[in-house]
């Protein structure tokens, strides 16, 4: 019988990846304090490293012909990662301008996602002055992946998602295995925070086997941005979320939306039936 399959068998996420979004991007001086304080202290997670740098070009307008003069490279961000058996990365923690990433490709469970990431991202500022370098969003992606087990003329969208998808376009449904959604929305926390969710959902071929992305990409926006440790990490009892406390709840959001789009069996197959 024609199916579609989770990604990793019993489950279907081909990436999570947690992030903290800076104001403005980092300069060298700090890139390297930060590279620093994760290495001092998970060193044994990360054991490659690679530097990011940027070159910068300035063109004097005040000369009639003015020509490009590109600067000496300067270091904008790094990348430290742990490989799976295969040599491909299981991780990733990347830092590139103003955006720290944590990249999870070897998923178990989420508790280990959230505890990691909250650990590497305090390693990280604790050398950074928050009140010159503030955080002024947090985000949470997951990448759902599910092959086609079956013809290509055979895969369509009522094969996996419900037809009553509040977040899919009905057209989705009449497109046959080539399809293409994209949405967007924001949801109010409090008077201080909001989440914006893009959703991408997209049927294709990969090497000839019909294969269905779910792309979620949610960002906990800050209208007052945060400028100290304590601020990022603790609950102060009023309008702020800390940033363990915001990935929970991009979490919650996440299992949401897939609950309201797959079909009752796929979620039983991955684990999110109600």
């Amino acid at each position: 019988m024609a199916r579609y399959l989770p990604f990793a068998g019993q489950h279907s996420i081909q990436e999570a990846t947690v992030s903290v979004q800076f104001q403005t991007p980092l300069p060298a001086h700090l890139v390297e304090l930060m590279q620093g304080g994760i290495l001092e202290t998970h060193e044994e997670a990360f054991p490659r490293v690679r530097e990011i740098h940027g070159g910068e070009v300035v063109i004097d307008v005040s000369d009639p012909s003015p020509a490009p003069s590109i600067q000496v490279a300067k270091l904008t961000g790094f990348e430290l990662s742990r490989p799976q058996g295969d040599g491909a990365p299981a991780k990733i923690l990347r830092l590139s301008r103003d955006v720290l990433q944590v990249s999870f490709l070897e998923y178990t469970k989420w508790e280990n996602v959230v505890g990691d990431s909250v650990s590497y991202v305090r390693s990280a500022i604790a050398r950074v002055p928050l009140a010159e370098m503030p955080v002024q969003g947090f985000g949470l992606r997951y990448i759902d992946r599910f092959t086609f087990d079956g013809r290509l003329d055979q895969a369509c969208a009522k094969l996996l998602f419900k037809p009553t998808a509040a977040y899919l376009a009905q057209s989705c449904f009449e497109s046959g295995p080539l399809w293409h959604c994209n949405l967007g929305w924001f949801e109010d926390r409090n008077e201080e925070e909001r989440v914006l969710n893009q959703l991408n959902v997209l049927s294709t071929t990969i090497d000839d086997v019909p294969t269905v992305t779910i792309d979620h990409d949610a960002t906990w926006q800050l209208r007052t941005p945060r400028q100290s440790v304590d601020s990022l990490f603790e609950n102060d009892g009023g309008t702020r979320t800390p940033l363990a406390g915001a990935l929970d709840d991009l979490h919650d959001g996440n299992k949401k939306v897939i609950r309201a789009v797959l079909l009752d069996d796929m979620l039983e197959k991955i684990g999110l039936a109600i």
